[in-house]
């Protein structure tokens, strides 16, 4: 079996600007759309064709009449869920290259927090999901409001559902900053976290770990000086 995991790399497209040139949704407050891709996903094992795409920040994958709301539901991707408006930004969609080497973006251009009353400065970020590997990106461009309350994702929830779920950021500040992103990918061998020293010196280490994704109970620990 594949696991879904993520990395912090970015594509080498950047951030790609789409509002000029995408499909405008016009989707207002807590509304969606629904839209065929234009190309299959095939996203843990499911073949995706439809996806409704939500002005809260994210998009449901499988079906164009699902609800996106404020937090993270099954199944979809979730760049940035939380309750947004569009007073002075716009959500658009558009697919860029030729095949089978294109790419589906969903872009979240300067989005409102619903609460923000302080100004007119909202974030911008997009969605990009790739053909050929069927891997998928968060761009973030802008990740701050015209409220601190909100800024750097502090009350947004950033992550992937499905039958296997990976939470990047619960409503906390210190993932996110302008110019970031988040970077999907599939591995026949997950990766296991929370990956803690409690001491190591010259003949022995102290180390503990939580399993990955496929309930892994055993391990090898190949150990050796810098660069070995």
């Amino acid at each position: 079996a594949q696991y879904i995991e993520y990395d912090s790399e970015c594509p080498t497209s950047g951030f790609v600007n789409i509002a000029a040139t995408g499909t405008a949704t016009n989707t207002t407050d807590d509304s969606e759309i629904g839209v065929a891709l234009p190309f299959p996903l095939l996203y843990q094992g499911t073949l995706i064709n439809d996806i409704t795409i939500g002005n809260n920040g994210g998009i449901l994958l499988g079906t164009q009449t699902g609800a996106v709301g404020y937090t993270m539901t099954p199944t979809g991707l979730f760049p940035y869920v939380q309750d947004l408006n569009t007073p002075y930004g716009g959500v658009y969609y558009q697919t860029v290259g030729t095949a089978p080497n294109r790419k589906f973006i969903v872009m979240w251009s300067n989005l409102a927090h619903y609460f923000s009353t302080l100004g007119t400065d909202g974030v911008t970020f997009e969605l990009i999901i790739e053909e050929t590997t069927n891997e998928v990106y968060f761009v973030y461009d802008d990740v701050i409001h015209d409220n601190a309350l909100y800024n750097y994702g502090l009350d947004a929830e950033i992550g992937a559902t499905g039958a296997q779920t990976v939470q990047v950021s619960m409503n906390n500040a210190t993932y996110l900053q302008n110019n970031s992103c988040v970077h999907f990918y599939y591995t026949d061998c997950p990766k296991p976290s929370a990956l803690t020293y409690a001491y190591v010196s010259t003949t022995e280490a102290s180390i503990t770990w939580t399993g990955g994704l496929a309930g892994e109970t055993n391990w090898t620990i190949i150990y050796g000086p810098t660069g070995f």
